[in-house]
């Protein structure tokens, strides 16, 4: 069994991406069912609420990460469901932020597969904790769910990534206040084609969780 601090619980598919720190080694770990996408939501859902940042769950993976393209941290699921173990105080969250010239391997929005294999597979990364030193949502108009999130980096690149953190957004469109200092939880897409194709196959960043402290 593993201890997770949950950091993200976004959208995938037609369940859940679950995105976290496993506390006893202190790596990311992404848990993902024997059959692949999205864990589905009813697994991330304990007492009729979904997990939230912050949550410390305990979940039975299979300890070997699952051969996918290009997040090794993936770990299968050996059994559904999670337990509810208590919360980690957002004090605490500081020490699993990266400080990297780079988010996820570039500084824009995308990373083709091309510098991923550039790399041994040992460095690939599609998880990273992000503390912004400035941040705002900005609705899509184009599609009603669609927000994006403006952010500068720790040096100062600025990002605007697509926001898949469905708590979040539920709360923008409420019109809810969210905190004035939070960090984010970026995650890094398989290889995916526009619906428009015309391009070849990118990775892209999204914003997968936001954790307020503040």
């Amino acid at each position: 069994m593993a201890r997770i601090v949950c950091l993200a619980n976004s959208f995938k598919d037609a369940g859940r991406c679950l995105a976290g720190i496993d506390l006893d080694t202190g790596q990311w770990v992404r848990p993902v069912p024997a059959g692949g996408g999205g864990v589905p939501a009813d697994w991330v859902t304990i007492g009729g609420a979904e997990l939230r940042p912050l949550d410390i769950v305990e979940v039975n993976l299979d300890p070997a990460p699952v051969a996918t393209r290009y997040q090794r941290e993936n770990h299968r699921l050996l059994n559904p469901g999670c337990r509810l173990l208590g919360r980690l105080p957002p004090a605490e969250t500081r020490k699993y932020c990266e400080f990297t010239p780079t988010l996820l391997h570039s500084k824009s929005d995308r990373v083709t597969p091309q510098v991923l294999e550039s790399l041994p597979s040992d460095q690939w990364k599609s998880l990273q904790l992000v503390w912004p030193s400035e941040f705002s949502f900005e609705k899509d108009e184009r599609v009603d769910y669609k927000w994006r999130v403006h952010f500068r980096d720790f040096f100062g690149t600025l990002f605007k990534l697509r926001l898949t953190d469905p708590a979040l957004i539920a709360r923008l469109k409420r019109g809810d206040r969210i905190g004035s200092r939070c960090y984010l939880a970026i995650s890094l897409t398989e290889p995916f084609v526009p619906p428009d194709g015309g391009v070849e196959p990118r990775c892209y960043k999204l914003v997968a969780g936001v954790v307020e402290w503040g």
